[in-house]
């Protein structure tokens, strides 16, 4: 029996409810709360396929949070790399600086926090 329409309101609902009740929330913290977050997927800026937000969420993570973006019920925010030091998990890729004319050539990391808005 598939329930994955059912779990993934709840995916979303749980995130949206930690996101509003907590405000500058980090992937690292998602994937350590919430179980059912984790998984193989990346989450990228739309601007530059080659910015990436978080590696390690599961297809239903990623689509609810493209989801509550869509929505605007939640908006992400560049933030300091010591916030996923702080939190325990960091991406072992190079930090976006600034990004070059035309975009990246490879993967850039840009640490983020997801907010209400």
């Amino acid at each position: 029996m598939n329930h994955s329409p059912k779990c993934k309101r709840s995916l979303k609902y749980e995130l949206l409810l930690l996101i509003q009740k907590k405000q500058e929330v980090s992937f690292a913290q998602l994937t350590k709360r919430i179980p059912s977050f984790g998984g193989k997927r990346a989450l990228y800026s739309q601007k530059d396929p080659n910015i990436v937000y978080w590696i390690g969420i599961s297809p239903e993570a990623e689509n609810a949070i493209l989801e509550l973006l869509k929505e605007k019920a939640i908006k992400v925010e560049p933030t300091v790399e010591l916030v996923y030091y702080i939190d325990g998990i960091v991406l072992l890729l190079p930090l976006v600086k600034r990004p070059p004319q035309g975009g990246y050539k490879s993967p850039h990391w840009l640490p983020v926090v997801l907010n209400p808005v």
